[in-house]
Parts: structure tokens; sequence; C-alpha cells
């Protein structure tokens, strides 16, 4: 038993001892050092939900802010806040079913007219229900016979009406009409009652709670006793019926004033007695598979005409007096394709995109949904679908036949029931309560026959049957007579003969069925788990989330025995001719040859798998290339691949990968680009994207990517490092120090974090605070070439001898490193005067990367000072071919020309004016330059030259005619006004 469990079935257990009234929730909260934080406060928010609940049902609501009161030393985080407040919304639904939001301000509330009134041509009986910015009437409809309606009225307009009017269904509640009026939109519908599914799961609490055994129901399909949901139609249909008999014009009046009977309770048809129904002679949990089936089959018409509800709730779900579920509040639904938005807009009359996903109640949200809702508008449609309906109506069906919600996140095998849920259905629910969406049903449509097979006592068609004992009694019930003692004896001999080879053909049937599935999640799985695995060498912080998901995605290709997965290669990846799609069994070599490298711990037969197919596959040899560095080599060969298959993800990744070693930032980010169209929840892909456009000086564009992979993966404290990064150099310091703060606080205490805080502490004047982040990053022990570069650039003010250990701890993390190497050669060319080890740095640099402009202009201007002119001119008309260089390097390239003029006085001509030429670019691309110039040594040659200074003054004095001009222009403005 968890935490949450331990504490909140005491505070069950008290409340139905004692009543909720006599309770004292804080006698059976934990003390704050008993748990971790986080545990403390999601046990805390638990105990304050379920009070709530029985506070509600005990006819004793109580707020959120009365919740909060209770533990005033405890701070709740917004999250925690949320989660109490949707169950303060669930409870106001249930207890007013057609509120479908917040309530809304006093003032805004004061506005609807009241009741006993009228509006337009309805005369307003009694309210039903108020949301944020709407309120339901019960309405009689004088202009048609004085019919009754619901009327529901709203200060916006919204595209509910068209989803009601489009969707023509027995199980969604159908529009007569719209209306407008004193500034007020109106919607009218038919009424129906006013029982929910909200008002059945609290009639039902008894009968969820009993012991009864699913057994002693099943097959069992004789009249009996009415179900809690006929009975719950009833009583409430009886009451009704009697209020509508009593009210004439005197006594609607005194209803209006607050006098008399409860107007809430006017609130169904005045009709006869209650109409023959389906759910006659059901027990219940037959009559709950009945009912989900009908919303499943109306889910699936919406999908099928485009429209996703999103707000699947027991308030949302009329049972209408002939026990018919219908589908309310479509206010938050929204067209998944954009043929049907543009469709809908203009039907509507708006020249507006159709609304997005606005959300719906958490409880019943989706996980992907409550993630879209930080999304931008273009994710989310990539990210919702159907599916979250799907989950919604699972929660809708637990708590139904629960009497509660289902616990979160947690795994199916260990989800408690009630003992009247049989195995079968419990696998039909925890199907649709799967977290990951592409292990839920694939659509509503699969639901709805699996729900009418299990109604009919058929075998599931989607799923395998959990249990055998279960399908037998199904199979006796649909035979009766086959199934008595006499017929039983007679057929024993022929179902013995036909049960060993019905079973051969079943386990096979089931076990390519279970190859399908297994095939489908490997795919939509795996590209993830290669960007994990080709990422988290550099990013240790990664390293955890890849070894997860390494392991999840070998489960898919190990070998099973019924539900039980071996540590073992299922030996079907080694035969020729199975029914492997193109490209997956290449990916899965290239899986395994990523974790080879990092060390993870393999299922039995995975080397085997390498050594027999990584020959078969091109794309395991672009890899090698890759691993060994050779990322020039591997750039054409990749690209050729990818005209062929210009949807192989891991291709464009390696590509991606490339280009960013290779310093082409734009080319890189182009080829993430192109994986995050292919692949738009891989995190990874945002990240790398990110990096690429920073090299660029896309900060504001790199900011986004960093959030956008914060979304896809929350806790990424990497994240908010590159995002301070991108705000230092957005100039927002104190945006920088608090992204660094959050890292920290998610316990990434890395050499480069501390090292950036305290440059970034130094700008804002703190030097205590620097000092103090300087000595915790020394106290760190780096992990990554970074972090060695980091605590290398720290020492190197302190220790500029010892510094170099660090540079090459860098070098030996990553041999590929030319950071590193560049960082050796400053210090032995700058600070230890050591010109000889400098230039061995800068050699490898230019051997590790040929078409980096860099490294081969800081070696021209060492060359040039030993006196190696020609060596030096040779690298300087090397550079001259390159297409783009920063503004730097074209800067050394003017320091080459002008310290080999000074030293070899024959070229001091053409050497000038190539000087002058390059630091013209130079200062062009970046002025600052020029002060480095005014005191640089390596230039002291050319600022001699009479170039050099007709040049200073030709700029000083376009620099006064542009002053002179700006101050003219002021002037005429200043005489004009």
């Amino acid at each position: 038993m968890n935490a949450i469990d331990q504490y909140v079935d005491a505070l069950e257990s008290a409340i139905a001892s004692y009543g909720v009234m006599s309770i004292d929730p804080t006698r059976f909260a934990p003390a704050s050092d008993e748990l971790s934080e986080r545990e403390h406060s999601a046990v805390l928010v638990e105990m304050l939900r379920v009070w709530m609940e029985h506070r509600w049902h005990d006819g004793n609501p109580v707020s959120l802010e009365e919740c909060l009161a209770q533990f005033p030393a405890v701070h709740f985080s917004e999250v925690d806040l949320e989660n109490i407040r949707e169950e303060e919304n669930r409870q106001q639904a249930i207890a007013h079913p057609y509120s479908t939001q917040r309530r809304g301000s006093k003032s805004a509330m004061q506005a609807f007219p009241a009741v006993g009134g009228t509006w337009g041509a309805f005369e307003l009986l009694a309210e039903l229900g108020a949301g944020a910015f709407a309120k339901v009437y019960l309405a009689k409809q004088n202009d048609l016979a004085g019919r009754l309606v619901a009327l529901k009225l709203t200060f916006r307009e919204s595209f509910e009406s068209y989803w009601l009017a489009t969707l023509q269904h027995s199980s969604i509640v159908p529009i007569y009409s719209t209306h407008q009026h004193d500034e007020l939109y109106g919607i009218c519908m038919p009424f129906l009652g006013n029982t929910t599914i909200g008002d059945v799961i609290q009639s039902a609490r008894g009968y969820t709670s009993s012991s009864s055994k699913w057994w002693t129901s099943t097959g069992n399909l004789k009249e009996r006793d009415p179900s809690p949901i006929l009975s719950t139609v009833r009583n409430r249909h009886s009451r009704i019926d009697t209020l509508l008999e009593s009210v004439d014009d005197d006594t609607m009046g005194e209803l209006s004033q607050g006098h008399g009977k409860d107007p809430i309770e006017i609130s169904n048809l005045q009709t006869s007695p209650l109409a023959s129904t389906v759910l006659r002679g059901m027990d219940y949990v037959r009559s709950v598979v009945w009912i989900g089936s009908q919303l499943a089959d109306a889910l699936a018409y919406a999908h099928e005409h485009g429209v996703i509800h999103s707000d699947v709730k027991p308030a949302n779900i009329l049972v209408a007096s002939d026990g018919q579920p219908m589908l309310l509040d479509f206010n938050v639904a929204y067209a998944k394709s954009d043929s049907r938005r543009s469709t809908i807009s203009q039907s509507a009359g708006s020249d507006d995109e159709i609304n997005e996903p606005l959300g719906g109640t958490v409880p019943y949200m989706s996980p992907e949904l409550r993630k879209s809702l930080s999304q931008t508008k273009a994710s989310r449609r990539n990210t919702v679908d159907g599916r979250t309906d799907i989950y919604s109506l699972g929660v809708v069906l637990y708590e139904m036949l629960n009497g509660r919600l289902p616990a979160p996140k947690i795994d199916a095998r260990h989800r408690q029931w009630s003992n009247s849920v049989s195995p079968a259905l419990r696998s039909i629910i925890n199907r649709c309560l799967e977290c990951d969406p592409n292990s839920r049903y694939p659509d509503a449509r699969s639901v709805q026959e699996d729900l009418e097979a299990q109604f009919h006592l058929r075998p599931l068609i989607h799923l395998q049957e959990p249990s055998l004992f279960e399908r037998s009694m199904k199979w006796a019930a649909r035979h009766p007579r086959w199934s008595s003692s006499v017929s039983i004896a007679t057929l024993a001999s022929v179902v013995v003969c036909f049960l060993v080879a019905g079973l051969l053909i079943r386990d096979e049937a089931i076990a390519k069925s279970d190859w399908i599935r297994r095939i489908t999640q490997l795919q939509q799985r795996l590209p993830n788990t290669l960007a994990l695995l080709s990422t988290c060498g550099v990013a240790p912080d990664l390293d955890g989330e890849a070894a997860e998901q390494f392991e999840q995605t070998m489960a898919l290709i190990s070998r099973r025995s019924g539900r039980v997965t071996s540590p073992e290669i299922d030996p079907r990846w080694f035969e020729g001719g199975i029914a492997i799609p193109e490209g997956l069994r290449e990916n899965v070599v290239q899986m395994i040859s990523l974790a080879k490298q990092q060390g993870y711990n393999r299922p039995a037969g995975s080397d085997r798998l390498l050594r027999d197919r990584d020959d078969e596959f091109e794309g395991v040899e672009f890899l090698r290339l890759v691993q060994a560095g050779q990322f020039e080599q591997a750039v054409k060969p990749l690209e050729n691949r990818l005209i062929k298959n210009q949807r192989d993800f891991f291709a464009w990744w390696l590509l991606g990968d490339c280009q960013h070693a290779l310093h082409n930032e734009t080319q890189a980010e182009q080829a993430y680009t192109v994986c995050i169209a292919l692949q738009p929840e891989v995190a990874v892909a945002y990240f790398n994207r990110g990096m690429a456009r920073w090299s660029q000086g896309q900060f504001p564009l790199a900011s986004d990517d960093y959030r956008q992979a914060l979304v896809k993966s929350q806790r990424w404290p990497a994240c908010h490092l590159n995002l301070a990064l991108c705000r230092q150099a957005l100039g927002d310091v104190p945006g920088a120090v608090q992204e660094l703060e959050m890292a920290i606080d998610q316990d990434f205490r890395t050499v480069s974090v501390y090292r950036l805080l305290s440059e970034l502490l130094a700008q804002q004047g703190d030097a205590v605070r620097s000092s103090e982040a300087i000595q915790l990053a020394l106290k760190v022990q780096p992990r990554t070439e970074q972090e060695w570069i980091d605590r290398g650039l720290i020492r190197l003010g302190m220790d500029p001898a010892n510094c170099i250990t660090d540079f090459q701890r860098a070098v030996q993390e990553n041999p590929l490193s030319i950071d590193a190497r560049q960082k050796m050669a400053y210090v032995y060319s700058e600070v230890l005067g050591d010109p000889v080890r400098s230039l061995q740095q800068l050699d490898e640099m230019i051997g590790l990367a040929p078409k980096d402009p860099g490294p081969r202009a800081g070696r021209g201007v060492l060359l040039a000072r030993i006196g190696e002119v020609d060596k030096a001119k040779h690298d300087a008309e090397q550079l001259a071919h390159f297409t783009t260089v920063k503004p730097i390097e074209a800067y050394q390239i003017a320091c080459i020309y002008s310290l080999v003029a000074d030293r070899d006085p024959d070229v001091s001509l053409d050497a000038a004016r190539n000087a002058m030429r390059w630091l013209n670019r130079a200062i062009h691309m970046d002025e600052s330059l020029l002060q480095i110039a005014q005191i640089d040594p390596d230039i002291a040659w050319l600022k001699n030259r009479p170039e050099y200074i007709e040049w200073i003054g030709a700029r000083n004095a376009l620099r006064q005619l542009e002053a002179f001009g700006s101050d003219s222009t002021l002037g005429e403005e200043e005489k004009d006004q």
C-alpha cells in the first residue's frame, strides 16, 4: 500500500464510522518529516479531495478556501491547487448537472435574467445550472405550444450549436434552435430530464462497494430487480411529476421568490409514467456496460464526423427518462481536421478559425490533453485526437463501477476494482485508461464493439479474453440448452477432440495479434529511443530516461510466454521472411549498437542480432562513421539515402548531428526541423535544434525550442541552462539567473551551471554570491566535456599551468572536441608562451574540422608571429576560399597579413591591401573589433600605413557627417514644432 492509500483509507474509514461532519482531516495527515515534500503534498491533496467529496455528498458543501484553511502552514503548488479546484468543480457539476464551467463572478451572474421572468418567447421556470459564462434554465416556449425546453444562455457565441446541429445521433442531445436577445445568445434544446451519470454514481455508491462476485450475475439473463440507474431516474421522475402538477401561475411566482417547492426539482418532462427501457431487468454492471457501448457509439460517430468532445465526464452525460444516455455540452469540442474547421467556420459565418481544444475537467482529462494545454495551437492538433475521449470514457466507466476515480498513472495490474466487475470488463476499461494513447484502443468504434460483445456475452473482439472461466460462462449463457448436464455429457467427447486443435489455432491467432501489436508499438517508440541513446553520451542528465526507454523498447522485441517477458531476443528477429516492416529491423540494430556503446545491459541474443544483421544495413555503416567522428564522410551518403526515403527519421537525425559537428548550423537546423515534422513528440529534437539556432545567434527561436523540449519532457534541467544562455545573450540577466536557479532546484548542480551563475551574479554586482558560486563549481566533479572545459576556464585565472589538465580531460571525454583544443592552444600561446604546443593543438583541430576557418585563422596568426611567413601566407590564402567566416576570423586574417608584411618587406604592398580589405570586412560585421585593433600589437604594422590612416580619417569624417545630418534634421523638426 502506497503512502496516499494508507492515509486516505484511514480517513475514509473514520468518515464511514462517525460521519464526515465529525471528522477533522488534520488528525489523519502525516507529519511533514514522515514523507518527502512531494509525497507529503500529494497525500494532503488527495485527503482534501476525499473530504470535499464526502462533504458535498452529505449536503454540506466545502470550498477550496475552506480546504486550504485546514492546513494553513502548508504551501500548495499551483498544480496542487488546480487538482483541489477541479474536485470542487466536479462536485458543483454533480449538484448542477448543466453547469459546464466554473461559476462566473457575482456581477456576471446577476446580468442573466431571473427565474420567473421571460427571455424572448421563453418563460423561465427554474435554473438548472450555471457556469462561468452561461446559465441553463428549464423554460416554457410559449410560441410553440408552451413546450418545456432546456434553454442555455451565454454572453459569448460559440460553435456548440453547430456541433449539436451537425451531429444527429440518439446518444447526443439534439438542438431545436438558436436565439439572440438582450445581448445574450441562447441554445434551445429538448428537455429530456435532469438525471446525469453524476447522480447515478452518487446513488450507486452502496452497490459498488458491495462484496457480490461478478460470476454470480454473469450469464443470468432473466429479469431481476431494477438497477440503481432506473431507480435513480424513477425517483427523480416521480418528484418532478408531483411538482409539475402543482405549478400554476400563482405558485410559479412564489417559486421565483424562493417560496414553496425547490425550483431546482422542476426538471423533467411533463409526460406519462416512465417509458419502456432496455435497462429494465438488468443488473447494475450490465446497465453500465450498455450505457458505455451507447456512449462509445456516440463518440465514434462524432469522431467519424471530425469532432472531438474533449470533456466527457459524468455531469456531461444525461440519462433520459427512457434510460438512454446522451452526451451534453460540446462547448469545448473541436474539429480535428483543417477541412472540418474551415467548413464549420464558414457555416458559422465567421472568418476566424474554429476553436482549438480548450481543456476539460482534470480528473477525466487524458494525459496528452493536459500536456497540450501548454502547447501551441499547431502542436495541439498533432498530439490530441479522438483517443482523448476514449480515456475520459474509461474514467467515467471506472467511476460508475467502483464509486471512485482511478488513481492516475498507476499500472493496470495494481488498479483496485469492485468484486462485481469481471476480468473481461476490467480489461476493456484498463485499455481505455492507458496513459500512452498508442496503447489505448485505436478508435471509439473498437471500444463500442468490445462493450457490445461483453453486453451480449460474446467473446471480446479487439482484446484477448483474460479469463477462460468467464468465457465459458458466457458461452453457457448464450446456449442454455447445450449447457445442461445431459447435453454437456453428450458433447464432452466431441469437445475434448476439438479442444486441443482449437487451442492451438487460438494460441497461434493470439500470438500473431500480439506480434502485430508489438511491431506497431515498436515503430512508435523507436524514434525517441534512438534520439535519446545518441544524445545521452554528451548529456548525462538524459542517461536515466534513455536507459528506461531502451529497456521498454527491448521488452517489445524480447521473447514472450503469455504475459511474461523473457530477457532474451525473440527468435523471430533472426528468421528471414518474418513480417517486419521495411527499415524496422535496421532501426533495431542501430538501437542495440548505440546501447552497446553506452554500456547498457542488453537481453541475450543482442550481440547475435548485431553480428548477423549489421552488415546488411547501410544505416548501421552511417552510424559507425558518426560514432568514429567521420562526420564529413557520412554527410553525402546520408543525403543520398534520404533522396530514396525522405521519411527516414534516424537518417535525418544523423545528418543533423554531422552538420552540427561540422559547424554547419543552418543545415543542422533544417535536418532537426524535418525530424520534428516526422516525430513531433521527440523532445531531444527540439533541444538539438535549439542548439543549432543558438549557434547562429537566433536566441528567441532557440528559447522557443528549449521551452518546447521542456513541455515534452518536463524535468530536463539542461533546458533551463540553455535557456539561461539565451536570456543572457538577449540581455535578460535576472531571467537567466532565474533559469539557473530552476536547474539547481532540479539537482542539476554542475560546473557549467555554477560558472555561468557566478558570471551573471557578477554582472548584477553581487560579488559575494558570485564568489560562492565559483567555490561550489570547484567542488563539483565534472562529468562531461563541457564541464571539464568550464572548470579549466575557472582555474585559468587561478592556476594557469594546471588548467591545461582540465582541458586534456575534456579531450579524453570527447576525442573530437574542437573547443577543448582551442582553449589549450590559447593557454599555450597567450598565457604560457609555448607556441610549439599551441601549434600542435591547432593542427589537430584543423584535421578534425578542415572546413572550419577558425582553427586555420588562429594557426596563421601564430605562424606569422614566430616568423613562419610562407606557412602563414598559405593559411591566409586558403582562408580566402571559405564562403563564410565570422567577424573575429576575418580580423585574424587581417592580422596575418599585417604580421607577414612586417617581417617580409617584399610583400608589404599586397599584404597591406589584403590586410585593409579583411579588416574593413571584419569591422563592417562587428564594429567593436575596431577598439581591439587600436591596441592589438598584431596589427601595429598596418596602423602605421597611410592606407590605414586615410581609412580611419574617412570613417571619422563619415561619422561626423552622419551626426551633422541627424542634428540638422532634428533642428528642422524643432522649428516646425
